[in-house]
């Protein structure tokens, strides 16, 4: 059982891993759609890993908080999405995969910022993730997920502002699969809060009580007060491979 200062310091390093995305076309004052997401890092790749139904479609950026909260946040794009669209079963039928990811060049980053005088002063960096995703969730651990995922538009003479509202849930149990979803299944400590307290933060990874992420949320169910995770150790190794 892991005590009090144990959660807070989980809770503050999924805070620190979950990335807010946002979805804008030109035009927007606001996001239309906000999700989660965490960034995994490989040798020198890092890729966004989320929500295949969410940043499958549309132009979607990581909110960076450059400057801690002082000053605009800078939005990074992302390109090439690359989605687990189908697995095979022994029958041969086809199953849709909740699960998406895009390369996001670091490097690439780090040199406009220095050729962007507004931005040279800043260290650019993006908080990334380095342990494994092929651990399967064990029934005796307790798992949890933290994210800035309510995204709040508000409109002030001269300024629009973004207000972000966290989600977050702690203990929750591994119960099971669902086979037809490629989910895993969480039972939450307390009752569901609703499907507005979670809008927003699909994709935010569900990790352990060691840090070791094991799923990405996908959605919930109000009735059972479980959260659906996808399952990641079954598709690790395809992250990054067919870019």
């Amino acid at each position: 059982m892991a005590s009090n200062d144990d959660d807070t310091t989980l809770l503050g390093l999924l805070r620190g891993l979950t990335l807010p995305l946002v979805s804008l076309e030109d035009g927007d004052e606001f996001p239309r759609h906000s999700a989660s997401g965490f960034v995994l890092q490989r040798d020198e790749r890092c890729h966004l890993i989320s929500a295949a139904h969410e940043i499958a479609s549309g132009r979607w950026f990581v909110e960076l908080d450059v400057f801690q909260g002082a000053k605009p946040a800078l939005l990074v794009p992302l390109t090439c999405t690359w989605s687990v669209l189908a697995s095979l079963d022994g029958s041969g039928s086809a199953r849709s995969v909740d699960l998406a990811w895009a390369e996001i060049d670091v490097e690439g980053l780090r040199k406009q910022a220095k050729a962007e005088s507004k931005l040279n002063d800043v260290k650019i960096q993006i908080p990334v993730y380095k342990g494994p995703l092929d651990v399967y969730p064990d029934p005796e651990e307790a798992f949890s997920l933290h994210a800035f995922n309510k995204a709040v538009g508000e409109k002030h003479p001269g300024i629009r502002c973004l207000e972000r509202r966290p989600a977050a849930e702690m203990a929750m149990t591994y119960v099971g699969d669902v086979d037809d979803a490629e989910a895993y299944r969480f039972k939450l400590s307390r009752q569901h809060q609703g499907h507005y307290y979670y809008c927003g933060a699909s994709g935010a990874p569900i990790s352990d009580s060691t840090g070791r992420i094991v799923s990405i949320l996908l959605r919930g169910n109000k009735e059972t007060s479980e959260l659906l995770g996808a399952r990641l150790a079954a598709y690790a190794s395809l992250i990054g491979a067919i870019e």
